[in-house]
């Protein structure tokens, strides 16, 4: 399937209701369904923000994905990342999601609908080498209206991801933890979600760092968010 590329948006985050999902990683096999139509931005445009600005740097050799692609819509500052939030482009979901309203078994994310990719660009802004765990950044991003707990789900093809030259994954098949950011050096992962332009939306990410042999060290953890408007 060919994929059709113009301007985008994001969409909105968070909630509190009880009904039950269930979700997948977009790492999991795929259905050889067809692929997915995707849209894309220009290039990356800087807003205003209550954070610094700070520039990418390059990638660690095990990194994957784009740094400058999207406009940024938000940024979030930890005590070791300063993190640009960027709204890339929408695309067109193929297959229904694994994720259900528990009373009306709806579909939270149908066949046909709408999804808006969000690419997370994390810089070490500190003076020493940050030895990463599996996970990376953990992005997230939900819409502030999602009235359901869980998350909100995103489309898993992988397809979507590469069409934009986005990673979900962050890092290429073949490396193992710990993943080392030197200072100064920057890794992006994205994630998608239905797309609701103008709608606020709370984009969260979360670090921890891990020993040598790759266990976690969670006293090292570093959480952060900051509300972005999809457009």
């Amino acid at each position: 399937m060919t994929f059709t590329f113009r301007t985008p948006a994001l969409i909105a985050a968070s909630a509190v209701l009880a009904l039950g999902l269930t979700a997948c990683s977009a790492s999991e096999a795929e259905e050889t369904a067809p692929q997915p139509v995707v849209e894309e931005t220009a290039e990356a445009e800087e807003t205003a923000e209550d954070t610094a600005d700070v520039e990418a740097g390059a990638m660690p050799e095990w990194g994957e994905g784009s740094l400058d692609v999207g406009e940024k819509i938000g940024a979030i500052d930890t005590d070791s990342w300063h993190v640009d939030v960027y709204q890339v482009g929408t695309g067109v979901t193929d297959k229904n999601s694994l994720m259900v309203d528990a009373e009306t078994e709806e579909n939270l994310l149908p066949a046909g609908s709408e999804v808006v990719y969000v690419n997370f660009v994390f810089t070490n802004t500190t003076d020493e080498e940050i030895p990463l765990s599996i996970s990376l950044g953990s992005p997230q991003i939900a819409s502030t209206s999602w009235a359901y707990l869980g998350g909100q789900p995103s489309f898993t093809s992988s397809a979507g991801y590469e069409a934009l030259g986005l990673s979900d994954d962050g890092k290429q098949v073949g490396f193992d933890a710990p993943f080392l950011v030197a200072p100064g050096q920057s890794f992006a992962q994205a994630t998608n979600f239905a797309y609701v332009p103008g709608d606020e939306s709370e984009a969260e990410v979360g670090l921890i760092q891990v020993d040598d042999a790759g266990e976690l060290l969670h006293d090292t953890k570093e959480e952060g968010a900051v509300i972005v408007t999809i457009k």
